[in-house]
């Protein structure tokens, strides 16, 4: 897992259980220099699963809801659909 930039309140909180039980490597980026480009370069190459990522798809007329669940930090990747 990589975390990329600094929470609003430079902390940041997860489930130890999960982390240790899934066996994760957790990564802190400071920068984005080149994170992005090498990111896109693992999910091409099929290291990396984005879609699983996505807990919640909401269409474009339920923004309203979809920026709340994300604000609410409700899952993990909420995704609009235009």
């Amino acid at each position: 897992m990589v975390i990329v930039g600094i929470p609003s309140q430079d902390h940041t909180t997860f489930t130890a259980s999960t982390a240790r039980r899934k066996g994760l490597t957790i990564k802190l980026s400071r920068r984005m220099n080149r994170v992005y480009p090498h990111v896109i370069r693992l999910v091409e190459a099929g290291f990396v699963d984005v879609r699983s990522v996505v807990t919640a798809n909401y269409p474009l007329s339920d923004y309203r809801t979809a920026f709340g669940s994300a604000a609410a930090r409700e899952g993990l990747k909420v995704v609009v659909q235009p």
